[in-house]
Formats: C-alpha cells, sequence, structure tokens
C-alpha cells in the first residue's frame, strides 16, 4: 500500500513501472478500494 500511494503521490515514471502502467495499476486499485 505504501509503495502505490508513493507512485500515485510522485506521479514520476521510471521509478519501478512504466507511468502508463502505474496510473492502469493505481486506477484498478482505487476501483477496488471504492
Amino acid at each position: 500500500m505504501k509503495t502505490l500511494q508513493r507512485i500515485y503521490i510522485d506521479g514520476l515514471p521510471g521509478i519501478s513501472l512504466p507511468r502508463e502502467r502505474a496510473a492502469s495499476y493505481v486506477a484498478f486499485r482505487l476501483r477496488k478500494t471504492r
């Protein structure tokens, strides 16, 4: 969860996942949470 938040907050590409992938993952996680 912390990693996800970190990627979402930073929103910088190249951390560990491509920006597109990170966005998709975040959106998926947010959808599941809600």
